[in-house]
């Protein structure tokens, strides 16, 4: 009877963490979607910056 008793409070307790892992997961591929975007434009901000400092030093030079 004891074991019986305590397997559903088992499931019960387990079902909201479910839920919060797959919240957490949801959250994750969405944080990761934003943050690789934001690496892109980063990445890409800083070549910029290179360029405009090789055309400056090639302009000083020149």
């Amino acid at each position: 009877m004891g074991k019986r008793k305590s397997s559903p409070s088992l499931a019960t307790m387990m079902l909201p963490l479910l839920i919060m892992a797959r919240s957490l997961v949801s959250i994750h591929s969405r944080a990761k979607k934003f943050f690789s975007l934001t690496f892109l434009n980063f990445m890409v901000r800083l070549q910029r910056i290179d360029f405009a400092c090789d055309k400056m030093e090639t302009t000083k030079n020149g």
